[in-house]
């Protein structure tokens, strides 16, 4: 049809027509009401073709001497009248309250009657045309106010011509009781109302299926409607005909009203958005009460003759007021609470009225004859009363309209308390998200829902739970992460509060981005998106798609969603607070550690220092008096014979000589380390270090049962030093550990070294500088008392060690800009770390080729 058309720019053309046409109509009936009042009328008004109106007051004359709706004038003081407005000329010419005799035809009889003249006053000028008029005025407004919110919507068309018909009529229908100047123009609006409502029920909220099917079907009763209105027009001349079409009408305009409450049930019944659910049980509401009830109302009051109809223009505006909220207001649970509230009020007056007047009622009937129910105690007592019940009444009628018409499940206040304890002992971002997910899908039920919070240090947000749970992959877990870029954290910024995906198709304010944000929430399958603020810092954004039962989210469970938020930003900025603090202790905690083993580092190499002069200036004292010792041994054995009496002598002087041996190579051990031995520096690639010890110690490892397992980077760089002293910092090591496993008894084979070296990432340290070297075992461990002293020159636990194995790789690695650090319990074992700087003081020049090797 032409309103469904994509002819936009046409159909706004006929909107403004129609609203020219709306302003026109309204001041020309105001001016009409307006001359007719202050002056004589009949005491009841007809139409043009004399069928006296069914609308009236009760204080009119024509009520009061017996005048009827559908009455048909006939003469006026045996005069033979032609219309109402000779009728009206004829009264406005005698004096106010001549009795004006009438014979009227009422059922095919005549029957004489006798009205007197009246005024139309204020009040008649009031009830009888403004409030009717004023409901007209209304219905334009709204179907324009709908119409230009969203022009390119089909409901929108259909609602504004609804609302331009029905309004027509209520503004004009004085006017066909007074002037007839407009004929029978405004029984259009009558006619074609109740159609374009049921076009706008085929549809609104959504399209029905019978009309996709068979969309020719919604022409049924706009040809009813032209076949009414042509009646109308051909019959006018004919009273009696024309008062079975006008009756006709009010039962068109009754199944009307049913057609379009069964659609809206049927909408409401099988939707599956939970929008059109929701927009459908508005609509019901107000199609029941505002269109289908009164609709029957009148339509028994023309049957039985039972004036007055204009008592029931008020509730019509609830109809057209229901699509309009429905179609413009998106976010409808704002109209729950307000039934809720409605009824809670309204049974809660109820009750509360009939427990006033129903104890005053029996009063009466029990002791009337003592006059006891006027005595103010009595109604002072039950006042009294009443008060005391009202609160209890209102809880229980609460309870009661919420179980019955509103399924409520849970009691938020009991469930934001427990979140709130619970919240209260959480500081883990990963716990907090958790326990949020958890309380949203126990109390709301959705579908799906996810929970992305801030990185502090990237500004992104990233996801730290949903319902239900889900393992996101790496490329998932990329894809779904939001940053400041993304304009849905633009708009939460902007707005501060809930975003529904209505509100994204709505409002202008998001029609730049409108794409990829409906694409947000589409691959989230959401369809509200909450943020987290804490002040005025958004730390997280919380997704939910449609609850599993299909209704739409209430004004309590937004209020609930808020107030769980809000915790949750709270208890997540102070789980950030806790990782600060908790960041900031742990690196003071490490700068104390680098510094403990720098400050040990220190001491060692003074000590280290002081023992090489101290064995530089005594080696040479120590070893003259070994050279005379020797010679005189030399002698004295030359003396002796080797007959048996001089063995004895001869065991002394060897044992002299064994320990002037011992004690020289005491002294060449302690010459080595004073003075430390050329370096041969060259290229090192430390791997092979490792497996040159390896395959040399391969006899005694395997004569010792020992495991070798190895874990060698195969990228790593190459440094300048010297390879034999590298060499021998890895044997001490390998056979420290041979030792110390070999200390074990009952070890039986379970003996296992680990060699590994890697790219040393310590904190603070470029690790394209650094390389480390660990051997680790599983022997006998060190005692923590003798941890600090195993570098020191001549300390040994071993009965036959010099003391010098360690303190000499010590030297070596400190030679090498490097550091050796190590990690021991007992009965579990030992670790050794060398860390070695790339670049030291053999390196000269940094090799940027090196570099950019390691980072390939």
């Amino acid at each position: 049809m032409f309103f469904e058309s994509n002819k936009d720019s046409t159909f706004k053309l006929l909107a403004y027509f129609l609203l020219i046409v709306a302003v026109c109509i309204s001041i020309y009936s105001f001016y009409v009401a307006k001359g007719f009042l202050d002056k004589p009328f009949p005491g009841f008004i007809s139409y043009n073709n004399l069928v006296v109106s069914e609308v009236t007051r009760g204080g009119w004359t024509g009520v009061g001497s017996g005048i009827e709706s559908y009455d048909i004038i006939k003469t006026v003081q045996d005069h033979p009248v032609q219309s109402a407005q000779e009728l009206y000329s004829l009264i406005r010419e005698l004096p106010l309250g001549t009795d004006v005799s009438y014979k009227v035809l009422r059922n095919n009889e005549l029957v004489t009657l006798t009205v007197p003249t009246m005024e139309f006053n204020l009040n008649d000028f009031l009830i009888i045309y403004f409030q009717v008029a004023f409901v007209g005025i209304v219905l334009i407004i709204l179907g324009f106010f709908v119409y230009f919110n969203n022009p390119k919507l089909i409901a929108g068309k259909v609602f504004l011509l609804m609302c331009f018909f029905g309004g027509f009529w209520f503004v004009s229908i004085f006017e066909t009781h007074s002037t007839h100047t407009l004929y029978n123009i405004p029984f259009l609006g009558l006619i074609f109302w109740p159609t374009l409502g049921t076009h706008l029920s085929f549809v609104f909220p959504n399209r029905k299926k019978i009309i996709k099917d068979k969309p020719y079907l919604i022409l049924v009763p706009y040809a009813v409607s032209l076949i009414l209105a042509i009646l109308m027009f051909t019959k006018f001349s004919n009273p009696v005909l024309w008062t079975r079409v006008e009756k006709s009408i009010w039962v068109y305009i009754f199944i009307g009203g049913f057609i379009i409450t069964i659609n809206t049930l049927f909408s409401y019944l099988y939707s599956i958005k939970p929008i059109d659910k929701q927009r459908s049980k508005i609509v019901l509401i107000g199609s029941f009460f505002g269109f289908c009830v009164p609709a029957l109302v009148a339509m028994l009051m023309v049957f039985f003759k039972i004036s007055n109809l204009n008592s029931l223009v008020g509730f019509v505006l609830i109809f057209p007021i229901s699509i309009a909220y429905a179609i413009v207001k998106h976010k409808l649970f704002d109209i729950q609470e307000l039934v809720q509230k409605a009824l809670v009020y309204g049974l809660s007056s109820g009750v509360v009225a009939s427990l006033f007047i129903l104890p005053l009622f029996l009063l009466n009937l029990k002791v009337s004859t003592e006059n006891l129910w006027k005595n103010p105690v009595y109604l002072l007592l039950l006042s009294i009363g009443v008060i005391l019940i009202i609160n209890p009444l209102q809880n229980l009628i609460q309870r009661f309209v919420d179980t019955l018409f509103f399924r409520k499940k849970y009691d938020y206040a009991t469930t934001i308390t427990e979140f709130s304890d619970k919240l209260s002992s959480l500081l883990s971002i990963s716990e907090i998200s958790n326990e949020l997910m958890y309380i949203v899908n126990k109390t709301l039920f959705v579908e799906k829902g996810y929970l992305f919070v801030i990185d502090k240090d990237t500004g992104s947000f990233e996801l730290t739970s949903s319902i239900p749970r889900e393992n996101f992959n790496n490329e998932q877990v990329k894809f779904k992460i939001f940053d400041g870029s993304n304009p849905l954290v633009e708009f939460l910024y902007k707005n501060m509060k809930e975003i529904f995906v209505e509100d994204v198709i709505s409002e202008n304010q998001y029609a730049q981005k409108r794409i990829d944000l409906l694409k947000t929430y589409a691959d989230f399958k959401s369809s509200l998106i909450v943020p987290l603020f804490f002040k005025s810092d958004l730390l997280g954004i919380l997704l939910l798609s449609n609850k599993k039962s299909g209704q739409m989210f209430t004004t309590e469970d937004i209020n609930f969603i808020r107030t769980i938020s809000n915790q949750v930003a709270i208890s997540l900025e102070n789980s950030f607070s806790f990782e600060l603090i908790q960041g900031y202790a742990n690196e003071v905690e490490e700068k104390n550690k680098q510094l403990k083993n720098v400050q040990a580092q220190l001491i060692q190499s003074e000590k280290m220092s002081a023992i090489g002069h101290l064995a530089s200036g005594i080696a040479h004292e120590i070893r003259n008096p070994l050279n005379i010792i020797e010679g005189a041994r030399y002698y004295l054995s030359s003396l002796i014979t080797n007959g048996s009496e001089n063995v004895v002598a001869q065991e002394y002087l060897e044992y002299i000589q064994n320990e002037v041996v011992r004690t020289n190579r005491l002294i060449d051990s302690l010459l080595d380390f004073s003075k430390f031995q050329e370096t041969n520096i060259e290229n090192i690639n430390v791997n092979n270090v490792v497996e040159n010890v390896l395959i040399l110690s391969r006899k005694q490892l395997t004569d010792s049962n020992i495991k070798i397992k190895k874990n060698l980077e195969e990228n790593l760089p190459t440094l300048k030093g010297d390879s034999n002293q590298l060499w021998q910092v890895v044997i001490n090591l390998l056979m420290n550990s041979v030792q110390a496993i070999n200390s074990i008894p009952d070890m039986k084979g379970d003996g296992e070294i680990v060699v590994e070296t890697g790219i040393y990432t310590k904190p603070g340290i470029n690790y394209l500088d650094h390389l480390y070297l660990k051997v680790m075992d599983n022997g006998c461990g060190i005692k923590e008392k003798d941890l600090s002293s195993i570098f020191d020159p001549f300390y040994t636990n071993k009965p036959d060690g010099t003391g010098l194995g360690l303190s000499v790789s010590y030297k070596i690695v400190e030679a090498h800009s490097g550091s050796m650090l190590v990690t021991s319990e007992v009965g579990i074992g030992t670790s050794f770390m060398v860390e070695l700087p790339v670049v030291n003081r053999f390196s000269g020049e940094v090799i940027n080729e090196q570099k950019e090797n390691l980072n390939s």
